[in-house]
């Protein structure tokens, strides 16, 4: 009788074919990373381009003064650009919560509910070019300058801080500050030449530290109609609360002004140029989730240089993009500085 034969695979086989699919899977798994790369790169310029564009139409189809923006926010590890629209200017202190503190004119910003808000791919980041000069008063004045050798005086690409603050509070609003592409009402064109500092509504997602607001925006079904009646409410006038509402004191207001230049890039290309880490709470380069703190090491001015393509030793990995005065629409900068 003849035995019966066992089909079974040895030991040196069954390494053969381990080391056959590792090494497949090194080859592979590098190419299908920048694959996945480069197509999240595309979707994000697309998104970029799609949320400018939205504002601009949102512009186009109001009237003399109904202008509208597409305002950036930074939160929960990624980037939200939110169509906005002008409901009204209001008085607003300057700073801090003293009374006496001089009035400033601010407009006042609101998501308009007829488009969504855009957001990017996780890890792709949005900075606006703010001129040198512009990044003074209320506007960015403390939080981008605590480390490097920038100053106020030169152009800063600054990052949108919107999600460093304390959402328990209804007073925090003077850590949120972020930037915005402004279209003319009517002609929907650029309006950089308002650099005006303005306020974007963007309710913190707590309850807390609500009971002492005489109006509770965070219970409006309709956000627009809401912020409308407070700011022709004669008590919210005359005991000077609107600005406690509104302004740039209330933590559901975001202290922004316009750009005309954008860089899009990816926020791990950024750490490892410059020697930051990501933080693992904020998502970002930034250390403290209620304060946008850099490393100790870590010099703003070699963000700008990263950015502008100036690094040395490091190629240019940004998008840069610059809003067309009379379209409106985006255009790359394909030259070697903004």
């Amino acid at each position: 009788m003849n035995a019966r034969r066992t089909n079974a695979f040895t030991i040196i086989e069954l390494m053969v074919v381990v080391v056959i699919i590792s090494l497949l899977t090194a080859v592979a798994l590098p190419a299908f990373n920048n694959m996945l790369r480069s197509n999240n790169a595309s979707l994000a310029g697309n998104k970029l381009a799609t949320a400018v564009e939205a504002a601009r139409d949102a512009a186009a189809r109001g009237g003399e003064g109904e202008d509208a923006a597409a305002v950036f926010f930074y939160d929960a590890g990624r980037i939200r650009i939110v169509p906005c629209v002008r409901v009204g200017t209001m008085s607003d202190r300057f700073s801090g919560e003293d009374r006496s503190s001089p009035l400033v004119s601010r407009d006042v910003f609101v998501p308009t509910p007829l488009v969504e808000p855009v957001e990017l791919p996780a890890g792709w980041m949005v900075r606006g070019r703010a001129p040198g000069g512009w990044t003074s008063g209320a506007w960015y004045e403390q939080n981008y300058f605590l480390n490097g050798t920038t100053s106020q005086n030169e152009a800063n690409w600054v990052f949108p801080e919107t999600g460093f603050y304390d959402s328990g509070r209804n007073d925090e609003g003077e850590r949120r500050q972020t930037f915005m592409v402004r279209f003319e009402g009517g002609s929907g064109r650029h309006a950089i030449d308002n650099g005006a500092e303005a306020v974007a509504l963007d309710l913190r997602p707590s309850q807390e530290d609500r009971t002492s607001l005489r109006v509770r925006l965070d219970k409006a079904p309709d956000l627009d109609t809401a912020v409308r009646r407070a700011m022709m409410n004669p008590d919210l006038l005359q005991h000077d609360r609107l600005s406690d509402l509104l302004g740039n004191r209330s933590s559901d207001s975001v202290l922004v002004k316009p750009v005309a230049q954008l860089a899009l890039y990816e926020e791990r290309a950024l750490a490892g140029a410059i020697g930051a880490k990501i933080d693992r709470v904020t998502g970002s380069i930034y250390t403290d989730p209620e304060d946008p703190q850099l490393g100790p090491s870590i010099d703003v001015g070699d963000i700008n240089s990263w950015i502008d393509g100036t690094l040395p030793g490091y190629e240019r990995e940004t998008r840069l993009f610059r809003v067309s005065r009379f379209s409106g629409r985006l255009v790359e900068m394909t030259g070697e500085g903004p």
